[in-house]
């Protein structure tokens, strides 16, 4: 019977875990719903661990194994408080699965919990180590960096209220505003209208309006526009290039305070990429890693 471990990476839009062996190789996977305790309840969070924990164990290659440990990163959980609660949600998960005779066999019943922020997993996953800084925009936006003498710190990551700069929220929000801008004749034209509209099934600007006035879209929603801001920026359109160039300015500020916060500036140090902003939009990673270089040389990109 194989050693497994389960990894779970909870973010803003959905939850994906993974269930790989004792050598590292993923034997099987599951998703579920969004599982940041900022956007969404403990009963939200619940049910997306449920989804995924059990997506990842039916999708198995490997017939027979036991869970030896689970390690989950949650978006929105920097605060201690938050990840205890985290972890007490999966144990009432897991508990289920324990007290079910069908998967009773499948967790070690001193199975290790462990719960971070996804600014530790990030960092870790892509320096191999708690040493360099990480910034993350997929849904939401946060720098985090630390030393190998322990020192941290962090930059952003307040939620959409507070913060949010250089997100996928935020250039969704952003690409919206630019719209009605246009609409009303107090900005430029930009073909984000024809794209966002197209997507979101409305004849008009005004239209679209008086729905979200009606119905705000959800979080995960606005920041899912992202990526019609790329598209818009790849055919040329400057309104849209101005909004994700600004998305980069405001990630490389967060990076350079936490640079400087942990005498980064000086020296050579991992630059962890995270998030899918960064993954799928040269725009806003390509000027992120030149405005940081300018500032901090020592500045070694590492895509996630």
């Amino acid at each position: 019977m194989k050693s497994c471990v389960l990894g779970i990476d909870g973010g803003g839009t959905k939850t994906t875990c993974l269930l790989s062996d004792d050598t590292g190789k993923i034997i099987g996977q599951g998703r579920g719903g969004p599982a940041n305790p900022n956007l969404v309840n403990n009963d939200d969070i619940r049910a997306a661990m449920q989804e995924s924990i059990s997506g990842a164990i039916h999708s198995s290659s490997v017939p027979e194994f036991r869970i030896e440990a689970l390690c989950a990163g949650i978006a929105g959980g920097v605060e201690e408080e938050t990840r205890h609660t985290m972890r007490k949600v999966i144990c009432q998960v897991t508990d289920r699965y324990g007290a079910d005779s069908r998967y009773k066999h499948l967790f070690a019943g001193d199975m290790q919990i462990e719960v971070y922020t996804d600014a530790i997993i990030s960092l870790v996953a892509g320096a191999g180590n708690r040493h360099g800084i990480v910034v993350i925009s997929g849904t939401g936006s946060i720098v985090y960096g630390e030393r190998f003498d322990g020192k941290t710190a962090r930059a952003g990551g307040w939620g959409n209220f507070l913060d949010n700069e250089g997100s996928g929220y935020e250039i969704g929000k952003m690409a919206l505003r630019a719209i009605m801008r246009a609409y009303d004749g107090r900005d430029r034209q930009t073909h984000l209208a024809e794209y966002i509209l197209k997507e979101l099934h409305f004849s008009t600007p005004a239209e679209m309006a008086a729905h979200i006035l009606k119905k705000p879209p959800e979080y995960a929603g606005v920041a899912g526009i992202a990526k019609l801001a790329h598209k818009a920026a790849k055919s040329g359109d400057t309104v849209a290039l101005h909004i994700l160039t600004n998305a980069a300015v405001e990630l490389c500020h967060g990076v350079l305070a936490v640079a400087k916060a942990l005498s980064f500036t000086k020296e050579n140090f991992p630059l962890v990429l995270a998030g899918g902003v960064l993954r799928n939009s040269d725009f806003v990673e390509k000027p992120l890693v030149h405005k940081v270089r300018q500032s901090a040389p020592g500045a070694m990109p590492h895509k996630r």
